[in-house]
C-alpha cells in the first residue's frame, strides 16, 4: 500500500519513503508493459488496420489525462480521510490518469506504426548497400586484407555502440515518460499549495472575504500540508537517528 501511495499520489500527499529508494524493477516493468503494448499495436495496426481495441483519437484520452491531472490534488486531499475501499477507488483514478496518457502518447504514435513492408525491405537494403557495402568495398580496395578485416571490425563496432544506445533508449524512454507525468502533476500540486498558502495570508490579514465553504477548505488544505510534513520529519528523525 505504501508503494501505491508513493508511486500514485506523489511525495506531496504520501508519507512513504518512496523518493529514497531506488525502483528499479517497477521501471524496467513500465518499459516492458509499453514496449509489449506497441508491438501489439503495432501488429493490430498492419493486420486489421486499428492500432488498439479502444478506438478512440488522441485528443479524446489527452483531455481525459488533463481533467484527472487537475483533480488529483482534490483526491489527493481526502485520500487520508477516506475508508480503505474509497482510497482504493482514488489510488485507481491516480492510475487511470496515467493510462490515459500513455493512450494518448500511444495514438500520437500510431501513424508511425503503420508499415509497408516491401518498400521499407527495399529501403534498408539499399540502405546497407550504399553504407556498409560501399564502405568495406572501398578500404577492401585501397587496403587489400587488412582493409576489410579493419572495415568489418569498424563497422561492427559501430553496430554495436549503435545498438546498445538504441537498448539503453528502449528501456528508459518508457519510465522516464512517467516520471515527466509524475513532474508535471507535482508542479500542479504545487500551484495548489501557493494559491491556498496565499488565500490563507489574505484571509488572515482580512484582505478578502471567502464563503464559509470555501474557508473550511482552505483550513483543511492548510491542516493536511502540516500533516504530510510532519510525518515526513518524523521518518526523516528515525533515519537519521
Amino acid at each position: 500500500m505504501d508503494f501505491l501511495e508513493g508511486t500514485l499520489l506523489g511525495p506531496l500527499w504520501s508519507d512513504t519513503d518512496y523518493q529514497t529508494r531506488r525502483h528499479t524493477g517497477f521501471n524496467l516493468l513500465i518499459s516492458l508493459t509499453f514496449w509489449l503494448y506497441l508491438f501489439y499495436a503495432f501488429y493490430r495496426i498492419n493486420s486489421s488496420g486499428t492500432p488498439f481495441l479502444l478506438a478512440d483519437n488522441f485528443l479524446n484520452w489527452t483531455f481525459i489525462g488533463c481533467v484527472l491531472f487537475l483533480a488529483s490534488p482534490l483526491l489527493c486531499l481526502i485520500y487520508y480521510r477516506c475508508p480503505l475501499v474509497a482510497r482504493f477507488a482514488i489510488l485507481s483514478v491516480q492510475f487511470g490518469k496515467y493510462v490515459a496518457l500513455y493512450l494518448a502518447f500511444f495514438k500520437w504514435l500510431a501513424p508511425s506504426l503503420e508499415i509497408d513492408f516491401a518498400n521499407a525491405l527495399t529501403s534498408i537494403t539499399v540502405f546497407l548497400n550504399d553504407t556498409v557495402g560501399t564502405a568495406i568495398e572501398y578500404y577492401t580496395e585501397r587496403y587489400q586484407t587488412s582493409g576489410l578485416f579493419a572495415s568489418t571490425a569498424v563497422l561492427g563496432l559501430i553496430a554495436l555502440i549503435v545498438g546498445i544506445l538504441l537498448l539503453s533508449m528502449c528501456i528508459c524512454l518508457p519510465f522516464l515518460y512517467f516520471k515527466l507525468l509524475r513532474w508535471l502533476q507535482a508542479v500542479v500540486d504545487d500551484i495548489m499549495w501557493i494559491c491556498v498558502d496565499f488565500s490563507r495570508v489574505l484571509v488572515r490579514k482580512k484582505k478578502i472575504v471567502v464563503p464559509k465553504q470555501m474557508l473550511s477548505l482552505v483550513q483543511h488544505v492548510s491542516r493536511v500540508q502540516r500533516q504530510n510534513e510532519g510525518r515526513h520529519n518524523k521518518k526523516s528523525f528515525k533515519r537519521n537517528k
